[in-house]
Order: structure tokens, then C-alpha cells, then sequence
């Protein structure tokens, strides 16, 4: 149907319709230009019901409306969340789903010549100095930022995740990075930035101190 049929079907202004069009478009369900079917009208004519029922305002109805009427059909959006992530890896910690290890103490296989220390203070650490050339978010970074108190390598079966300390000279405060890397074997391609953070606050927080209780190696603190 056009939307001007729809319009003297149901009385409702172009606009709405429109507004109608673009959500099923957001959710895949119809094509740029195509016109409504019948299905998609008699979805329409609900989302009207429940508008006029005063129990949900115009985008609720809407919404309401096609997610009833369509459900699996629809391209949903989907993303983990930062906090998500963090509750996971806590968990996969105190589980012992993962083996912490501390990076940069004194004690093998964590010293300054393994790859470990390679990776989090001559790769992560100096690309946080790189950035800072040209993104002020990471502005006076540089290779000398690292903080072994509050990093470590969290290994499972087929992953890793680089928890990494940081002096951020912006807040004047220590932070924590959390990368995370597809794979046992470091691979810049395939190690993505979870989120980065104030040590002293949230999941971070926590994040730290459970790697400090459940660490494998000698707490530099004891150093």
C-alpha cells in the first residue's frame, strides 16, 4: 500500500507513517523504497491501538508493535557491554577458568627479557605514547607509564586478555587497560581494546584486585 492509502485507511498524519517506515527499515525488515504490505500495515494499525490506549507513548508503540509481530525476523543490535566483559573476566578469574600472571616483576617467566614484558611495555605501552601525538585522549603518553602493580596476563584454552596499568598524565591518576586477544599467540591484528579506566573505581577496581589475589607469581608489592 502507499502511504497515502495508509494515511485513509487509518487516519494517521505522513509523518507517522514515515516514522513507522524507517523503524521496520532500522530492523531490516523492508527495503528503502518499498511500500508496506498488508502485515506491515495491520502492524501499523496495532502500534495505533496502543498509542491511543495511553499505554505507551508514539516510539513504544511502534516498537512494541513490530518486535510482537516480528521478532526473530528482525536484524537486532547487538554489543557486549564494557561492564559485561569485565563481569565475565572476574568470574572467569575467581572460577580459575584463566591463569593471572603478573608482567614486569623480578621473577621468570615475567622478567624484562620474556615476551610478555615485550608485549605489554614495548608494544601496548609505547602505542599508548604513539597515539598521543595525534589523540588527545592518550595526550603526553609515554613509554615509561607502565604500571607492573596493576597488570597482568589472564590465559584460558584459546584467548588472553592483558590487563595493563598506566599513568594517565591527564587525570594525574593510575589507569587500567583491558585488551583482549583472539588466540594463545599475540597478534597486534587480532588484540582489541576492551576499555580503559580509573584503577580506583568500579569493575576496574575490582578487576585488579581479584588478578592481585588469584596471581600465580609473586606479588611485586613483596619485591
Amino acid at each position: 500500500m502507499t502511504v497515502d492509502e495508509i494515511m485513509e485507511l487509518t487516519g494517521q498524519k505522513r509523518g507517522t507513517i514515515e516514522q513507522f517506515r524507517s523503524v521496520l527499515q532500522k530492523y531490516r525488515l523492508i527495503e528503502k523504497h518499498q511500500s508496506l504490505d498488508k502485515r506491515a500495515v495491520t502492524t501499523f494499525m496495532k502500534a495505533v491501538e496502543y498509542k491511543e490506549a495511553k499505554e505507551n507513548n508514539w516510539i513504544e508503540s511502534i516498537e512494541r508493535a513490530i518486535q510482537y509481530e516480528y521478532g526473530e525476523e528482525m536484524v537486532l543490535p547487538h554489543i557486549w557491554t564494557r561492564k559485561i566483559v569485565l563481569k565475565d573476566l572476574i568470574w572467569k578469574i575467581k572460577n580459575r577458568r584463566v591463569t593471572v600472571e603478573r608482567v614486569g616483576s623480578a621473577f621468570p617467566p615475567n622478567d624484562v627479557h620474556s615476551e610478555e614484558y615485550h608485549i605489554v611495555f614495548k608494544i601496548i605501552i609505547d602505542n599508548f605514547e604513539e597515539m598521543g601525538k595525534t589523540i588527545d585522549t592518550y595526550k603526553n603518553s609515554y613509554g615509561t607509564d607502565g604500571n607492573p602493580v596493576t597488570t597482568f596476563i589472564c590465559k584460558g584454552k584459546d584467548f588472553i586478555y592483558y590487563i595493563v596499568g598506566k599513568y594517565n598524565s591527564i587525570t594525574k591518576s593510575e589507569d587500567i587497560h583491558v585488551f583482549y586477544n583472539d588466540g594463545l599467540e599475540f597478534n597486534l591484528m587480532k588484540c582489541e581494546h576492551v576499555c580503559g579506566g580509573n584503577s580506583d573505581k568500579g569493575k576496574l577496581d575490582e578487576l585488579w584486585k581479584t588478578c592481585s589475589s588469584f596471581t600465580k607469581d609473586k606479588s611485586v608489592e613483596e619485591l
